[in-house]
């Protein structure tokens, strides 16, 4: 039955089931598994010390093969994690060497003095950490496109600010709506195209109204901004000033919560105060980041 099935389906069917489903699905036939396996590598995450000591070992038998299935990984690590986990999490990542996405969380990061090895550095495109001192552990990291910040409580090392601006291709920056990283980021990333402010730390008009936040906003080639927050409660103007104050600026978009899907967008060529209804497609929620704010988007106006 599976001869008459082409891999390119059964790749694309799949790739929607669950890891239980995909471990069935790995002992039903060589070809069920030769196609399923990739798959079950392919998306991890690992919330306990001993998770990352069988993924290890997983991806290390039969001569490695499983490393190069491994694309994203997340890595959620509580308070009580070891020293001794974080030399597990060093080899670990050693071997993932097509590694695209990584993804660590900690309330204390720190403390974790792992490092990210170079031989993963040519692929790695997403990177989300909870901490700016995490860039201590980043060497050349020139390949990466998206970054998301959890997290802005610390000052980065003159080692890490030396790592910060090695992100030359970085297009997509994710960080909280504060005053510090406003002022921070934009002076080390003055390249990014689509800026994601999250938090309601500041008032949308106090951004308008500090020159010293204009400034460095306008000193960076932001096309366009996202505001993520409770309350999207603004002046009516409050876009349009962005707009006169930012030459760069194409596109302001609200939402009141990561991983909605839905927009709402001002534009700067639209002749009236109009705010266009936007779809964002992507698999998993809060993803939002890690994709194309004009690619990845759908004008729900156009489409109903």
């Amino acid at each position: 039955m599976t001869r008459a099935i082409p891999v390119e389906i059964l790749s694309i069917i799949f790739r929607e089931a669950n890891s239980d489903a995909l471990m069935a699905l790995l002992l039903t036939s060589r070809t069920f598994r030769a196609v399923a396996e990739p798959h079950l590598y392919a998306i991890v995450t690992l919330r306990h010390p001993r998770a990352v000591d069988v993924f290890q070992a997983a991806i290390c038998g039969l001569g490695e093969y499983r490393a190069a299935y491994a694309k994203e990984l997340s890595i959620v690590a509580r308070q009580d994690w070891s020293p001794a986990s974080t030399t597990d999490i060093s080899l670990l990542l050693c071997k993932l060497v097509y590694l695209k996405a990584f993804t660590f969380s900690h309330p204390a990061a720190h403390l974790l003095p792992f490092r990210l090895p170079p031989r993963i550095h040519a692929h790695l495109q997403d990177i989300e950490i909870p901490h700016l001192v995490l860039f201590d552990r980043l060497s050349n990291i020139s390949s990466v496109k998206h970054l998301r910040i959890s997290d802005n409580s610390y000052i980065p090392s003159r080692s890490a600010q030396r790592s910060i601006a090695l992100l030359d291709n970085l297009k997509v920056l994710s960080s909280g709506l504060t005053t510090r990283s406003i002022l921070h980021f934009a002076t080390a990333l003055p390249t990014v195209d689509c800026w994601e402010l999250r938090g309601d730390a500041l008032l949308l008009d106090e951004l308008t109204k500090s020159t010293e936040i204009i400034a460095a906003l306008a000193s960076t080639k932001v096309r366009c901004l996202r505001f993520i927050r409770c309350s999207l409660v603004c002046n009516n103007d409050f876009a349009w000033n962005l707009f006169h104050m930012l030459p760069n600026l194409k596109c302001v978009e609200f939402s009141r919560g990561p991983g909605t899907r839905l927009g709402r967008r001002l534009y700067r060529d639209m002749p009236e105060y109009t705010l266009v209804p936007v779809l964002w497609i992507y698999k998993a929620a809060g993803e939002e980041w890690q994709h194309d704010w004009e690619r990845d988007t759908v004008n729900m106006r156009v489409t109903l």
